[in-house]
């Protein structure tokens, strides 16, 4: 059972009818469904700490509040020593970003808008919020349907479109998507009023698979898994061994974990030269297919083994030597890194297909982590 979190304001319960009512809907809603739920109120960062603490083991995927909020933070009780009821964004985003688990924060309160940054910054794949004050009901019934269509497996856009439309708020979504990119997210805070009440902001490295996510998905650990890029670094005469690695691979490039790269991708219109940099000072990480023929082309050392070497050096990427055939490869500046086939096994004096897959295997252990 995963864990959503639903955190009432400082507000005890018959002083704050909406606030009860929509979180403890919504806790029912879940419930139902059999998803555990943990509501708190008179909320401060000591009991949202301890209940994320505490459900580590459900594994947290969702912050919803539901209370008096602005364009700092959110009202909390007795956050510090002085009394002062605010939770400042950019303290509690770090915190909540800090528990890898939480893919959606729901700021469900007045003018939450300017929070989004903080949270965005601190990893969260979705946030959601608000461009000005919102009335008790109308707060109440977007979470009602907001997490009702996302139960009833629309996906998080048609969730969140179906509801402002609802709600009777302006759901112009692939205009608010587009606009909060890059640099235009601090003009469009400058105008709140010409914008939609309720605010979806995708992480935008991953806004397109964010946004097509489904309850199921974003209840998954693995969600939204951004490919690493890999480099592939070979010899022409290797290129039967390319192909033969690039096959083990296909099952985690379906899967998103990662996404190759090599020269053989260059156009005839591109400078090779440019775009291997290019590629190398990206990449996340970098694989060397090594064989004698490899190691004898000039043209592979200067534009891709010294570069690589020296992201390796950096802790920049991680550098993976693979070596097909037998040849002087350990006194070279890899020869200290670990190699696979692992226990100094060379691809080309085991089954290929038992070769390439334990690469394969091993390849999915470093993604995971």
């Amino acid at each position: 059972m995963k864990t959503l979190i639903l955190c009432a304001d400082s507000f005890q319960r018959t002083q704050h009818i909406q606030v009860t009512n929509e979180v403890e809907g919504l806790k029912k809603l879940l419930q139902d469904r059999q998803f555990a739920t943990e509501c708190i109120y008179g909320a401060n960062l000591t009991k949202i700490k301890d209940a994320f603490l505490q459900d580590r083991d459900k594994e947290v995927r969702i912050f919803h509040y539901s209370g008096h909020a602005g364009s700092e933070g959110i009202e909390l009780w007795n956050t510090d020593a002085n009394g002062n009821s605010l939770a400042y964004a950019k303290d509690l985003a770090a915190y909540i970003g800090s528990m890898k688990t939480v893919k959606m924060v729901v700021l469900n309160g007045c003018s939450t808008m300017e929070q989004i940054q903080y949270f965005t910054q601190a990893g969260v794949p979705i946030v959601i919020a608000t461009s000005r004050p919102v009335e008790d009901k109308i707060a109440q019934a977007f979470a009602n349907h907001f997490y009702a269509h996302l139960l009833a497996s629309d996906t998080l856009l048609d969730a969140f479109t179906k509801t402002t439309h609802l709600i009777g708020a302006d759901s112009d979504l692939q205009k608010i998507v587009q606009q909060f990119r890059g640099p235009q997210f601090e003009e469009a805070l400058e105008t709140p009023e010409k914008l939609p009440l309720y605010q979806l902001y995708p992480a935008p490295d991953s806004a397109s698979p964010v946004l097509k996510a489904t309850w199921a998905q974003i209840l998954d650990a693995g969600f939204p898994r951004k490919e690493k890029k890999v480099f592939i670094s070979y010899a022409k005469k290797d290129a039967e061994y390319l192909e033969d690695l690039e096959t083990h691979l296909a099952m985690l490039k379906r899967q998103k974990f990662l996404d190759t790269w090599n020269v053989g991708e260059v156009e005839l219109s591109q400078d090779v030269s440019v775009e291997v940099n290019k590629e190398i000072k990206t990449a996340d990480i970098i694989l060397l297919l090594v064989s004698a023929k490899y190691l004898a082309n000039p043209d592979i050392w200067d534009s891709e083994i010294t570069l690589a070497v020296e992201r390796h050096a950096r802790k920049e990427v991680i550098l993976i030597p693979i070596i097909l055939s037998p040849c002087e490869w350990k006194d070279t500046p890899f020869g200290g890194l670990v190699t696979l086939p692992r226990n100094n096994g060379v691809v080309s004096q085991m089954d290929r297909d038992e070769a390439f897959a334990e690469i394969a295997g091993e390849l999915r252990k470093i993604l995971q982590k």
